[in-house]
């Protein structure tokens, strides 16, 4: 809160809710993070970033059931599918940092 510049006080049920929320936002800081590069290419982590994304989802939403994280994980899912192109899984492939960790095995198979 001192980051905001918060003076007021939050009661114990607003401090639980705004843990959840800095727990439930934080992979997609993350992604940002990773795939907003300046002087640096970044196609390559796309593949790795989508499929981080996507397991974090998993995980979110084992733990919360609440819409808002099932609306973040099909969004996960329906709005970056069309990114998930041979051409980005190509560029993550001949990165030497992924090691084909982000791979189904199909796509392991496919790519080699």
């Amino acid at each position: 809160m001192d980051k905001l510049d918060y003076h007021g006080k939050l009661n114990a049920y607003e401090t639980n809710i705004t843990k959840e929320l800095v727990e439930i936002l934080t992979p997609f800081q993350w992604a940002t993070d990773m795939v907003q590069g300046q002087n640096k290419v970044t196609a390559s982590v796309i593949m790795p970033v989508i499929r981080g994304l996507q397991m974090e989802m998993e995980k979110l939403s084992s733990k919360y059931s609440s819409k808002m994280v099932l609306s973040l994980k099909n969004s996960v899912y329906s709005r970056l599918a069309k990114y998930e192109t041979n051409t980005f899984k190509i560029a993550a492939a001949l990165d030497p940092r992924w090691k084909l960790d982000w791979c189904t095995p199909a796509e392991k198979e496919d790519i080699k």
